[in-house]
């Protein structure tokens, strides 16, 4: 009887261990699942600059007012005119496009985890919780307008041009609002880090001075309207470009430090 009361005990003790062992597995587990989710932007941002560098190398040529020019030009040429099926010079630029097209589906899928997992981060804060849902969401389509310009070359139909510009329309705009909601919250909450607020902040100066070019400056109709038009764009892309880099490692950084502080608590 005694025997049987020990063999009990033992067999509870080992199978309360397991179970606790079981449950810390499993939240290490969710824990590094979330962890890569925040730094999901580094990889999508880095892939972006990588395979764009690349197509720019693989574009079949010409520009709107000089299609005999060899290579890509970085003052005359848009971004979307590496995603274009045709080039400028009547070549396939099939090599390019579908760089270009891999670029923006890896950089706005990449957003997406981290769009999702971040609001998991200000729940001790109601008004910075809210903040930050609303510019998740609001980045979840601006995300999706990213991809849809990619997978809308512009030089294919009427329809693809007017989707293409109806994405560019969405992505870009709708990225200001993100930016505010996000720099807001960072801002009020006393342990998120000041660096990357203020990341956000000048990205969201740059932006509203491309939005205004985007919308009320030179037409890229002329060569100096063009030239103004193409750099603001990317000067304005890799701004982005950057700042997801810089979000995704200091929010996946700060995320790992937080939670080896609770461990030790």
């Amino acid at each position: 009887m005694i025997l049987l009361q020990i063999s009990t005990l033992l067999l509870k003790n080992y199978y309360t261990k397991l179970n606790t062992t079981s449950e810390q597995t499993k939240s290490m587990d969710k824990n590094k699942l979330k962890q890569w989710a925040l730094f999901a932007p580094v990889i999508g941002s880095s892939l972006f600059f990588i395979l764009t560098i690349i197509a720019m190398f693989t574009f079949s040529g010409g520009n709107t007012f000089d299609p005999t020019m060899h290579g890509y030009s970085f003052f005359n040429n848009f971004f979307s005119d590496l995603g274009m099926e045709t080039g400028y010079s009547g070549e396939s630029n099939m090599v390019s496009s579908t760089l270009f097209l891999l670029a923006t589906l890896f950089c706005g899928l990449m957003m997406m985890p981290y769009f999702v997992l971040i609001p998991s981060l200000f729940k001790t804060n109601k008004i910075n919780y809210t903040l930050i849902i609303l510019g998740s969401i609001l980045g979840f389509i601006a995300a999706i307008g990213y991809i849809g310009i990619g997978f809308a070359p512009w030089d294919k139909s009427e329809a693809s041009l007017s989707a293409h510009m109806f994405f560019v329309y969405l992505a870009f705009p709708i990225t200001l609002p993100v930016v505010i909601c996000y720099v807001t919250a960072f801002l009020r909450d006393k342990e998120f880090p000041r660096m990357l607020s203020y990341v956000y902040i000048t990205m969201g100066i740059i932006l509203v001075i491309y939005l205004y070019l985007l919308f009320f400056g030179p037409s890229s109709g002329t060569e100096v309207g063009r030239i103004i038009q193409v750099v603001g764009q990317k000067v304005i892309i890799y701004s982005e470009i950057l700042t997801f880099w810089i979000q995704g490692y200091g929010t996946s950084k700060f995320f790992k430090n937080k939670k080896k502080i609770i461990e030790k608590v």
